[in-house]
């Protein structure tokens, strides 16, 4: 079974945490085939956190692999958000 991957403290800043958190889901996900990733006490999500640990992710294994091996718990839509610009910043989707 998966354990819930909580980041530390409520507003998430460095490059450094962020590379870490995402270590522990690539980790979680080879372990387990999905990383469940627990945001609930996050309040703040920094362009440059996100970017580290999500973005990243996308840029590495694709967008498509982010969704099928990484699941969000209790984000707000703020975090999702940031989550979700990076991610794009990263590996923009085409629209034909």
């Amino acid at each position: 079974m998966t354990s819930a991957i909580k980041p530390e403290g409520s507003d998430l800043a460095s490059r450094a945490t962020g590379a870490a958190l995402r270590e522990s889901i690539e980790q979680s996900a080879r372990d387990d085939g999905l990383a469940t990733v627990d945001l609930s006490g996050v309040q703040t999500l920094a362009e440059s956190f996100a970017d580290e640990a999500f973005g990243v992710l996308a840029l590495r294994h694709g967008v498509d692999w982010v969704v099928e091996h990484v699941e969000f718990h209790g984000a707000s839509e703020a975090v999702l958000t940031t989550i979700a610009r990076v991610i794009d910043r990263r590996y923009p989707v085409e629209v034909a």
